[in-house]
């Protein structure tokens, strides 16, 4: 007699792919594609605007490429400011999204060779930028409210693979994670360097006066610690999310006010709102429409702090205050809805899923592996500067060093001093003669002299 087994009962296992491929709305992604493109229109001019092309990369003589790039040269004459001009130009293109995809790779390809160029420039945010728009260039963010879908309708989609704002979300999280990291050491846990920097920040507005006394020390390098290691989670998780963009909006204001570090703050306050729900613009029209003196108000207060904090008028970083003003009222008074994604479509070809996966396993391996390197290096990092670049140590020492070179002639015994002023600008001696790794290459090109 034959039986009959029922089916087993139907498991929901969720793998990587799937995860990966679930449609999503597009807007947070749309916003944060315009929000790349004005930053980096913004440094464009600000390069043009404080004369830091002919400074950084023609009046020098001498250049501290990077390991593997020394082949790399600045463009004769004219060129760095026709190169600068381009990247702006690019900039455009990725906000209004027009030619996105070709225009991220070439932006990505321009600005990393900038990057290469001088060592002595290293930025943490210059390398984010480097990695951001490399992203850029997989991810489908001209699907809406661009040139690109006016232009080609056939691409036009309010949905992308999920893949495409966790890349982003887990990058960014990164960044501060391990800048949280970096600032585990003794020097910063008893109070320093924030007790030296702030002790010649007494002009400070309000609070200044306070600014050497010991319990205000520790709330600046404790209140920092922990602020970079929870922004990761606390912005992940929905309950907490408004919350940490209230803290981290303190944090990069005050960060702006008192280090003066260009675009970071009002770059990262931007980027940060990918974190919240891919609807977002949508909802924050919607509650605009419902409480416009709530909303209103509340992008006005954050407006006139970012005018306060960066001490002028310029744009991005108005547009940025009011951005996050608006979205910190519809965090605190909207309720959070989710829009259903349509289950019946999926947005990653099946051919693409298992590279996908594969990319997203090698990019972060590498993005968590270079942050962590210097734990297996002996020494002090902040004193030999192994593994200190491209690790997020962001803001954690100041140096000053004194370096001489010598010319030796065994023959007569004879040691004269070699002038660097005459192959060095002064920011490239300051940088080098605390830089172990670009002493030894100023080292190196004397002795071809």
């Amino acid at each position: 007699m034959a039986v009959t087994l029922p089916p087993p009962k139907k498991r929901f296992v969720s793998s990587w792919v799937q995860i990966l491929s679930q449609p999503t709305a597009i807007y947070s992604l749309v916003v944060l594609r315009i929000i790349f493109g004005l930053t980096m229109l913004w440094e464009v001019k600000r390069f043009f605007d404080n004369d830091w092309i002919s400074q950084q990369w023609i009046e020098p003589t001498f250049h501290f490429t990077y390991e593997g790039f020394h082949w790399l040269q600045t463009w004769p004459g004219d060129g760095m400011h026709f190169h600068f001009l381009f990247l702006g130009l690019l900039a455009i293109c990725i906000t209004v999204g027009l030619a996105y995809r070709v225009s991220s790779a070439l932006f990505f390809l321009g600005f990393t060779y900038t990057f290469l160029l001088e060592q002595a420039r290293y930025m943490n945010h210059f390398y984010l930028v480097v990695l951001l728009s490399f992203l850029l260039i997989f991810l489908p963010a001209n699907r809406y409210f661009s040139l690109d879908a006016k232009l080609f309708p056939s691409i036009k989609s309010k949905w992308v693979p999920r893949w495409s704002l966790l890349l982003m979300q887990i990058q960014l999280g990164l960044v501060y994670f391990f800048g949280g990291v970096a600032k585990i050491n003794a020097d910063w846990l008893r109070g320093e360097p924030m007790r030296m920097w702030l002790a010649k920040k007494t002009d400070f507005p309000i609070v200044g006066s306070l600014f050497t006394e010991e319990w205000m020390v520790y709330i600046f390098s404790y209140g920092g610690l922990m602020i970079d290691l929870l922004a990761f989670p606390l912005l992940a998780y929905r309950k907490t999310r408004p919350f940490m963009l209230l803290a981290l909006l303190s944090f990069h204001f005050i960060n702006d006010r008192l280090f003066h570090i260009g675009i970071f703050p009002w770059f990262a306050i931007g980027l940060t709102t990918i974190f919240f729900f891919p609807d977002w613009p949508q909802q924050v029209y919607q509650q605009l429409k419902k409480q416009p003196a709530l909303v209103g108000g509340a992008a006005l207060l954050t407006t006139g702090l970012a005018r306060y904090f960066h001490g002028s008028t310029e744009l991005f970083p108005l547009l940025i205050g009011a951005l996050a003003g608006m979205l910190l009222a519809t965090s605190f008074s909207a309720k959070s809805s989710r829009k259903p994604a349509p289950e019946t479509i999926s947005l990653t070809k099946p051919r693409y899923q298992t590279w996908v996966v594969a990319g997203f396993t090698v990019w972060f391996f590498i993005q968590i592996a270079l942050p962590l390197r210097h734990f297996f290096i002996p020494g002090n990092v902040s004193w030999t500067e192994e593994g200190h670049r491209f690790a997020w140590h962001m803001k954690l020492r100041s140096k000053k060093g004194k370096a001489i070179f010598f010319t030796h002639d065994p023959a007569t015994e004879k040691q004269e001093v070699i002038p660097i002023q005459k192959f060095l600008k002064g920011w490239q001696y300051q940088k080098m003669a605390t830089r172990p790794y670009l002493i030894r290459q100023f080292a190196q090109f004397l002795e071809q002299k």
